[in-house]
């Protein structure tokens, strides 16, 4: 997925957020296993819970 590098960060993770809901759509049931194991920076864990909770 490439984005403008001259966006803000805010709208980049917006464009990031609304692929990633358009890509999962079609699932009723998504699992997310053992994310203890992966590292997320601050901007990586903020997207991921928006994604999750929207």
């Amino acid at each position: 997925m490439q984005i403008p590098i001259h966006l803000g960060k805010e709208v980049k993770n917006e464009l990031i957020l609304q692929r990633l809901k358009k890509n999962f759509e079609k699932y009723d049931l998504i699992i997310l296993y053992e994310l203890c194991y992966i590292s997320f920076n601050k901007e990586g864990a903020e997207l991921l819970f928006n994604f999750i909770f929207s």
